[in-house]
């Protein structure tokens, strides 16, 4: 009933030059939307040049992330890896991450110009603007992604997804899960049920042994590289095993609760449910039901993936770590098997809109993180008597309460609202401006008293210029030549004891 009634509503619609007309507004209107959308958000990106604590240009060995990690690729890329420049990583990331989606999407829409839009939206994704501070470690998987777009036409299924899941489990395993996009084209018999049996008995099985057989691989690789067979997960991540059936309820519940949550964030508002159902609907009146409904059923697989895998090792799962999740219920709703103008002419607006709410959240995010990490570098600058890269390296003295009042002082001042992004209430967290100021060495003192710091401080002199700034305070310089700054007294987080 639905589809004949749509269907019907814009035959006449579409044979008539106002049909072409209403197409080439929303077609245009679309695409104007996106590249303003898309122009601002890269300019957004220009603005940093600070990235996260243990991204590979503040780090002098790899070693301890590939034991807890497990990337075993990162690892011996390592030294080229911390060559390539920030900026250049980012917008790289970008890119491959576009080059992905547009691909997978033209084989199944059929459609240029909606592949290009559809693609334009996911890659205003939150999980993308987190995951893109760490812009040399997230490049491999990405490049790897493409990689697997162009040979996945060429290769058999076993094959495909046994080659990839060991590459993946090499650099980021999240990415591993949006794999079943490159074969959504086997849906293409006109049977219902056989393009439901080729999801189940062909595609899902092969994505899941190809998961299997790349953790084995990986773990016996990390054994020869380091002794150790598999991944000792770090206890940040607060891991939690399976042992017996209790453990086993408790982390499925676990899951089951960080996959509403994110789900829950992904459609938040009042309008995003109703945009989302409401796309589904079109997809499913169109004349490819026997194929929108198996990629629905496949695009819920994405969903779970995450969420599944790490079931056995019961971890944290942070937002930024769920790409799979926001890829798989839009899928659910946009990706439309041989679109239909008509089709187009009623979700292109869906997806504009979407762009444009997705664009809005990430520019408050991104504007959160650079203004607090530019203001950080800036008056680190500012604050320092000689040039950093004259001292051996600075001590900041203060602890994560104080950093965490600068942050609340630092949103409160700018109007900032932090979204999608992680938070930087930790000193440690603090440490990537020092290295981007020039510091060749920073370290991390809670006070005066503590070890390691004690006798550096106490054996101080007073620098031969007053250093001063509206966030730091020097206090000295040890005799071994590091600079030994705390938070400002007239600012909010000085914590010296």
């Amino acid at each position: 009933m639905i589809e004949h009634t749509l269907q019907d509503r814009y035959l006449n619609l579409e044979n008539t030059k106002m049909g072409a007309s209403v197409y080439g507004l929303v077609i245009a209107a679309a695409i104007l939307v996106s590249a303003i959308c898309t122009t601002a958000i890269i300019i957004d990106l220009s603005q940093i040049h600070i990235f996260r604590h243990d991204s590979v240009y503040y780090l002098n060995h790899y070693l301890y992330k590939l034991k807890g990690e497990g990337r075993w690729l990162n690892y011996l890329f390592f030294p080229y890896l911390k060559m390539i420049p920030g900026q250049i990583a980012v917008y790289l990331n970008v890119l491959l991450f576009f080059s992905f989606c547009y691909i997978a999407f033209n084989k199944w829409t059929k459609n240029i110009v909606y592949s290009f839009l559809l693609a334009l939206l996911f890659i205003q994704f939150y999980p993308l603007y987190s995951q893109v501070l760490w812009p040399a470690t997230l490049l491999p998987s990405l490049a790897i992604l493409v990689v697997a777009a162009l040979l996945a036409p060429r290769l058999p299924l076993f094959v495909f997804y046994s080659l990839f899941g060991l590459l993946f489990l090499g650099t980021l395993s999240i990415f591993y899960y949006l794999l079943p996009l490159l074969h959504i084209n086997l849906l293409d018999t006109p049977s219902l049920k056989n393009n439901i049996r080729i999801v189940l008995i062909k595609i899902i099985p092969a994505w899941a042994l190809g998961f299997i057989f790349g953790y084995l691989v990986a773990s016996t690789i990390i054994y020869f590289l380091t002794g150790q067979y598999g991944i000792e997960i770090d206890a940040w991540r607060s891991p939690h095993y399976i042992h017996n059936i209790h453990d086993l309820i408790s982390n499925s519940h676990r899951s089951l609760l960080s996959l509403t949550t994110h789900t829950r964030e992904i459609l938040s508002g009042y309008w995003r449910p109703v945009a989302f159902v409401a796309a589904l609907l079109v997809g499913l009146a169109g004349s490819y039901r026997h194929q929108s409904v198996p990629l629905i059923l496949l695009s819920v697989a994405i969903v779970v993936s995450h969420y599944v895998i790490t079931l056995p090792v019961g971890i944290d799962i942070h937002e930024r770590t769920v790409i799979a999740n926001w890829v798989g219920i839009f899928c659910c709703a946009l990706l439309i098997p041989s679109i239909e103008r008509w089709q187009q002419i009623l979700v292109l607006p869906i997806i504009t809109l979407l762009t444009v709410s997705f664009y809005l959240h990430n520019h408050r995010s991104l504007q959160w993180y650079t203004t607090v990490t530019n203001t950080y570098y800036d008056e680190l600058l500012a604050a320092s008597p000689l040039p950093p890269h004259q001292y051996s390296g600075v001590i900041m003295l203060g602890n994560d309460d104080g950093i965490t009042k600068v942050n609340r002082g630092l949103e409160s001042k700018h109007q900032l609202k932090k979204g999608a992004q992680e938070h930087l209430d930790n000193n440690y967290r603090w440490m990537p401006a020092a290295h981007e100021a020039g510091f060749r060495d920073v370290i991390l003192c809670v006070n005066k008293q503590s070890s390691g710091c004690d006798r550096q401080i106490s054996r101080s002199i007073e620098p031969p210029t007053s250093g001063k700034s509206g966030l730091y305070r020097v206090i000295g310089e040890s005799n071994d030549g590091y600079l030994i700054i705390t938070f400002n007294s007239d600012q909010p987080g000085n914590t010296v004891q």
